[in-house]
C-alpha cells in the first residue's frame, strides 16, 4: 500500500502537493436551497469530521472565499451549523481539507458548490468528499454509509471510487499531465473537474464507477429499477429513498492497461447506464494546461472507456 501511495502521489518543490490518491464520493443535484438536503450536507460533514479523526487544517472564510487556518480542527472557526441553513444567498460554497498548505492537494476533504435552484439547464450543484484509501478496509460498512447518505442528499446522480485529490490553485499546471498519463494506464482512475462538470451534468451522467449513483427519474430512463436490477444479475444493487446504487464488484479497482485487466464488472455496469451518459461532453479546465492532456475528443472517448463497442 505505501509503495502503491507514493507512486499515486505527485508534488513540485514550489508548488507542494498536486495530486493525491484518495476514494472520492461525488454527488450531483439540484434543489440545493432545500433545507433538508443542506441539512443532510451537514450531517455527512459531522460524520466525515468523524471518521478522519477531525484533522482538518484549512477551510475558507464563507464571505470573502480566502482561506482561513483551523488551529484545532472544525470547531476552531465558524461552524457552518451557524450560517448554512439560514442564508438566504442560493449560490454558496463549504470546504474543509487537511493539506498542509492551504493549496495541497489532500486525501481527506469535503466540498461543496451549490447554485440554487436549476432545474431546467443543465448547471447543478455538486457535493465531494475524499477519504483516504484505507477506508476500504471496511468496504461493506463504507457502501452501507454512502447509501444512507444518498438518502439524506437525493441526488440526481452520483459516482464513489478511486480518484486524485487535487490541489487548490495549482490545477492547471504540471499535475494535469501526469493524471492524464495515470489514467491512461489505469482506465478505474476518475478523472473529474467539479465546477465544468456541474455546468454540464445537469440532465446526463459522465459515466460508470465502482458506485454509479442514480436518482428514481434517471432509473426511469433506463427501464426503471427491477429492469436494472435484473441486468445487473450478481452485482449488488441497493435502493434508497429516491434512487438506488449499482456496485460493480465487492471492491473498487485501479486496472491497468499495461497488464490487460479486463474489469467486467465496470463493464457491464457501463452497459447498463449507457443511455443516460453524456455523449458531447468537452471536457474543462485541463483543456488549458501544458501537454500531454487529454483534448476535447480523446476526453470524451476516455469517458466512453467502458462502454459497450458501438453495434
Amino acid at each position: 500500500m505505501a509503495q502503491t501511495l507514493e507512486q499515486f502521489s505527485f508534488s513540485t518543490e514550489k508548488e507542494g502537493k498536486l495530486l493525491q490518491l484518495c476514494f472520492s464520493l461525488l454527488f450531483f443535484y439540484n434543489m440545493s436551497e432545500d433545507r433538508e438536503r443542506q441539512k443532510g450536507m451537514l450531517d455527512i460533514l459531522d460524520a466525515h469530521t468523524a471518521m478522519t479523526g477531525d484533522v482538518y487544517r484549512w477551510t475558507q472564510n464563507p464571505k470573502t472565499k480566502k482561506w482561513k487556518k483551523l488551529e484545532a480542527g472544525i470547531n476552531s472557526y465558524i461552524n457552518p451549523r451557524e450560517w448554512v441553513l439560514t442564508n438566504p444567498n442560493y449560490r454558496w460554497s463549504l470546504i474543509y481539507h487537511a493539506g498542509e498548505k492551504a493549496s495541497d492537494a489532500s486525501d481527506i476533504e469535503f466540498y461543496t458548490l451549490n447554485s440554487g435552484d436549476t432545474p431546467q439547464s443543465d448547471d447543478t450543484s455538486f457535493l465531494r468528499v475524499h477519504f483516504p484509501v484505507s477506508i476500504l478496509q471496511d468496504s461493506p460498512a463504507l457502501v452501507e454509509r454512502i447509501r444512507h447518505w444518498s438518502g439524506l442528499i437525493r441526488p440526481d446522480h452520483g459516482y464513489a471510487g478511486f480518484s486524485f485529490a487535487h490541489s487548490h490553485g495549482y490545477e492547471r499546471g504540471e499535475s494535469v499531465s501526469h493524471e492524464y498519463t495515470m489514467a491512461q494506464r489505469f482506465p478505474g482512475l476518475d478523472v473529474y473537474d467539479n465546477v465544468h462538470h456541474s455546468l454540464k451534468l445537469g440532465h446526463h451522467i459522465k459515466g460508470v464507477d465502482w458506485l454509479v449513483i442514480l436518482s428514481d427519474a434517471f432509473l426511469h430512463r433506463i427501464g426503471g429499477l427491477p429492469q436494472v436490477r435484473e441486468r445487473m444479475d450478481s452485482l449488488p444493487v441497493l435502493d434508497y429513498p429516491g434512487g438506488a446504487i449499482l456496485q460493480a464488484g465487492p471492491l473498487p479497482q485501479l486496472g491497468d492497461s499495461e497488464h490487460n485487466l479486463p474489469m467486467t464488472e465496470y463493464r457491464q455496469v457501463a452497459a447498463i447506464i449507457e443511455p443516460l451518459r453524456h455523449k458531447n461532453y468537452e471536457g474543462g479546465a485541463e483543456l488549458l494546461a501544458p501537454g500531454p492532456k487529454f483534448t476535447a475528443g480523446s476526453y470524451m472517448q476516455w469517458l466512453a472507456r467502458f462502454s459497450p463497442e458501438p453495434e
